[in-house]
């Protein structure tokens, strides 16, 4: 009985978030941005860039001819790495929207346990995932029959992905649903902290535990923790490459001067060892949900009440000492107020709420805007954490009467700007940009180039928040498309993903403007959708 109610409540919410997912506006833009991605990192053979490149034995630098095998590995990698950062943001909250529609309290009232509730959360998290995931595979193949080479077979394009991709959408699903159900870690604190949790926990702790990325892996057995697949993929390499492999593996964008040599690769040799050792690693999922069940309040209020009412008891109760006698306060006059109501007073008066809004993130954004004005690259890693956290503080701008549910009281009220988006885009710049002045004090001192650039990333990161955050209703998908830009430009040291012109050791103004253009394409998308729901 109990096994069937599990699966009941886990079709159910499957098939209700599933649905509602797919047909969101934030899926849309999703899947275009996978989309885009996908074909830059697979790039054309003959234009000097790589996304997968290596040394052999020799010191050479190779990377792999575009046989079905080699495309399919890449845009397993991609996948891997992108969609276990920015799937969390896109499914990560589904427990907040149930406890703030009311939804949990019905459910409170059912015998739905814990652990089926959770459950449910966790595959739908998953099934959604792998839609996306599809994608890269969808892309992949689109790649090869462009720049491929040799005779297609299905095999070796899918096997990458089914060695290195589930397993890394299980452990994102698992990590959203824990972060969803915690104090403290379901808001934006949370989200902050997914990234360096992402960082650390997928990445560099089974890279240095199975012997690192940038040099070749220690003879042993597989590695059973490797929730992105790298270390795995890593060994993969080692064992195949047909001129042996002598470290420095490069995943990531980077477009060179020097030619690379174009080795064929026989693609992964799938053993006994290595898929026990990918499903063998599912295990390590158990942990963190029986953590996320037992943290689980179940929309209970009382559970939350329980420390405030320990405390309460806790302390010494006086006894009263009479009936005292009714105090009635003398009345008090109000003073007069006298408004004047504008649209520019309206962006104040928001850019305002933004900053109060900040809180754990106010004074760190504010001493990393501070630290940004120093010179050259002393400056450099300064302004990148300014700009993720400005992303951070951005990201549910344009959301908060929608997630709140106070827009038909907010916008009743005289003087708001006829379009809500003008109304938060201006508040956005207006942060940006004051937050922004010693950076760009320093980037000035790079030339004039420098300057702009850092002027039109601000500008970027606030069109782009607007945007995305109308069209999903909610900060998510613009934290996950923004926090993997954000990787991107750092990893890469700047080159085609420096959107502000700090990020590398020159400027590119023209990437910096191709940006803005694009989210301001974003908006106008945007714009239509507002106008398209007032006239509804």
């Amino acid at each position: 009985m109990a096994s069937s109610n599990l699966w009941r409540s886990a079709r159910a919410q499957v098939e209700a978030e599933l649905l509602g997912r797919l047909r969101s506006p934030a899926t849309l833009v999703s899947l275009i941005g996978l989309l885009v991605l996908s074909f830059l990192w697979v790039p054309s053979p003959t234009s000097g860039a790589y996304s997968i490149a290596w040394k052999n034995a020799h010191g050479e630098l190779e990377s792999g001819r575009y046989s079905t095998s080699f495309v399919g590995a890449s845009a397993a990698v991609l996948a891997a790495l992108f969609l276990t950062l920015i799937g969390f943001y896109l499914v990560a909250g589904s427990v907040r929207r149930d406890r703030e529609s009311g939804i949990g309290l019905i459910l409170a009232g059912t015998p739905l346990t814990r652990s089926a509730y959770l459950f449910g959360k966790w595959l739908a998290h998953f099934a959604y995932l792998s839609v996306l995931g599809s994608v890269a595979l969808a892309t992949g193949l689109a790649v090869w029959l462009r720049y491929g080479e040799g005779p297609f077979a299905l095999w070796p394009l899918v096997a990458p992905y089914l060695l290195l991709v589930p397993v890394g959408l299980a452990f994102t699903a698992v990590t959203a649903v824990l972060f969803d159900v915690t104090p403290g870690l379901r808001g934006r604190g949370g989200q902050v902290l997914y990234f360096f949790f992402w960082t650390f926990v997928f990445l560099l702790l089974p890279g240095e535990f199975y012997g690192g990325f940038e040099q070749a892996p220690s003879e042993g057995s597989w590695p059973l923790f490797d929730p992105v697949g790298l270390a795995t993929f890593v060994r993969v390499l080692h064992h195949s490459l047909p001129n042996g492999f002598g470290g420095d593996l490069n995943l990531g964008l980077a477009i060179i001067d020097e030619p690379i040599a174009r080795v064929p690769w026989p693609g992964i040799q799938f053993g006994l060892g290595m898929v026990g050792a990918r499903i063998g690693s599912l295990l390590w999922l158990l942990p963190p949900f029986a953590l996320a069940v037992w943290v689980f309040d179940r929309f209970d209020p009382a559970r939350g009440r329980a420390r405030s009412r320990r405390k309460e008891s806790a302390e010494p109760v006086v006894p009263p000492q009479g009936t005292p006698a009714r105090v009635v306060a003398p009345a008090v006059a109000l003073a007069p107020i006298s408004t004047s109501p504008s649209s520019a007073r309206a962006v104040a008066a928001e850019a305002r709420l933004i900053w109060l809004e900040a809180r754990l993130q106010r004074w760190p954004l504010a001493g990393t805007a501070l630290a940004a004005a120093l010179p050259g690259s002393a400056g450099q890693l300064p302004a990148a954490i300014f700009l993720l956290l400005l992303g951070v503080v951005l990201s549910e701008v344009a959301a908060r009467e929608s997630l709140a549910g106070t827009s038909p009281l907010i916008h009743s009220q005289p003087a708001v700007p006829r379009s809500k988006l003008a109304w938060k885009l201006g508040a956005s710049l207006l942060v940006s940009l004051l937050l922004g002045l010693p950076g760009e004090l320093a980037a000035l001192l790079g030339g004039a180039a420098g300057g702009l650039a850092w002027l039109l990333g601000l500008g970027f990161v606030a069109t782009l928040a607007v945007a995305t955050g109308s069209l999903s209703r909610g900060g998510r998908l613009f934290l996950g498309l923004y926090t993997a830009l954000w990787y991107l430009a750092l990893n890469g040291k700047g080159g085609p993903f420096d959107f502000s012109g700090r990020f590398g050791t020159e400027s590119r103004l023209g990437v910096a403007a191709s940006f803005l253009a694009g989210a301001m394409l974003l908006m106008l998308l945007a714009q239509a959708l507002e106008h398209r729901r007032e006239r509804a």
